[in-house]
């Protein structure tokens, strides 16, 4: 989120001499009421009370230079919070992607583990089949036993 929050007339720098404040180079006074019109409109809930409660204390302090300090602060403050927010919405969102692809690849592997065991199983039990047909074949003799006497071998002469 990239917002101005006020117009800035760039300076010349001097060696030698001191660098012009923010009120130096701004010809209008800034007072608290026109800091808390440059706050963006965007607070929701505990926002909205902390710029009321802001509102009410700058119109109500009649000190102007302590009305900027508090000002500058809010809008500080304001900075700070939107720079959390960002980093932690990037941060999530990095997470949250990360979790969606080990998500997905872990959804994967389960359907691979799923069809191996499957294949598996429709293996062992082709291999049970065939172990019962080959246990029942050579239980059962479907060639008679014969047997066939050899006589002895007949001796050489040379």
């Amino acid at each position: 989120m990239s917002m101005s929050m006020s117009k800035h007339a760039h300076a010349d720098i001097v060696a030698g001499e001191a660098s012009e404040s923010d009120e130096e180079i701004s010809n209008e006074p800034v007072s608290t009421s026109n800091c808390c019109q440059r706050l963006p409109t965007q607070y929701n809930g505990e926002g909205s009370q902390i710029l009321e409660q802001f509102q009410s204390a700058a119109y109500e302090n009649s000190n102007h230079a302590s009305g900027d300090c508090l000002c500058s602060q809010v809008l500080h403050n304001y900075l700070l919070q939107t720079a959390v927010k960002d980093f932690l919405h990037s941060t999530t969102a990095k997470a949250v992607k990360s979790l969606n692809n080990s998500n997905q690849q872990l959804m994967k592997t389960q359907i691979i583990l799923q069809e191996t065991a499957s294949a598996l199983k429709s293996c062992s039990n082709n291999m049970n089949l065939v172990h019962n047909k080959l246990s029942s074949s050579l239980a059962n003799t479907v060639i008679p036993d014969i047997q066939i006497q050899v006589p002895p071998p007949i001796p050489r002469s040379y």
